[in-house]
């Protein structure tokens, strides 16, 4: 998952440019912390010192079960653990794409038991705003995911999005809300 500054065409061009790049080079079979830093070097020279791009990106192995992620300068994971029934954030530091012209980044391992669930997201959600300027935030976040770990993927979608809503009472959104959610099942 990735977020790019700014708003409107040029913001547009640059993540089409990073997800572009970042499909060719996930061909090579490279790690997650590989495949950041190739991205970043090839795309650093094309881009001004005003735009950047924030990426979690990583590589899910169905046999181990294990999901190996990199983080450039995003959000950390949220991960609901259902061995101790709790939340946790999983990150490794990492400069976002575009802020230095050679980086080399970090790389760390999740292990997925059954039950467990993992969200990537975007600043769109713990930035949303409500009528007071309180933020959304990542703890508002873990308790939505904690409160509904026992539901399927697609229902803690429709809880997430409604507790957002709810949050806002009618407050614009002033960014957009992307996220994925990984559950394991089997």
């Amino acid at each position: 998952i990735a977020d790019v500054s700014g708003k409107g065409v040029p913001a547009a061009f640059l993540m089409a440019l990073g997800r572009s790049v970042l499909k060719t080079l996930e061909l090579q079979g490279e790690q997650p912390s590989c495949n950041v830093r190739k991205l970043n070097k090839l795309i650093y020279p094309d881009i001004t010192e005003d735009m950047f791009i924030t990426m979690m990106h990583s590589k899910y192995d169905y046999n181990t079960k294990t999901i190996t992620y990199s983080n450039a300068g995003h959000n950390p994971l949220v991960v609901y653990n259902s061995i101790t029934k709790q939340i946790e954030t999983h990150s490794v530091k990492g400069v976002a794409i575009g802020f230095l012209d050679d980086y080399s980044y970090k790389q760390d391992k999740i292990h997925l038991n059954i039950g467990d669930i993992v969200i990537y997201y975007t600043d769109g959600i713990s930035e949303a705003e409500n009528q007071d300027k309180e933020l959304f935030g990542i703890e508002r976040l873990k308790n939505v995911l904690l409160e509904s770990s026992h539901l399927s993927s697609k229902e803690i979608k429709q809880n997430l999005l409604s507790e957002i809503n709810k949050f806002q009472n009618g407050c614009e959104q002033n960014d957009d809300i992307t996220f994925v959610i990984i559950k394991r099942e089997e």
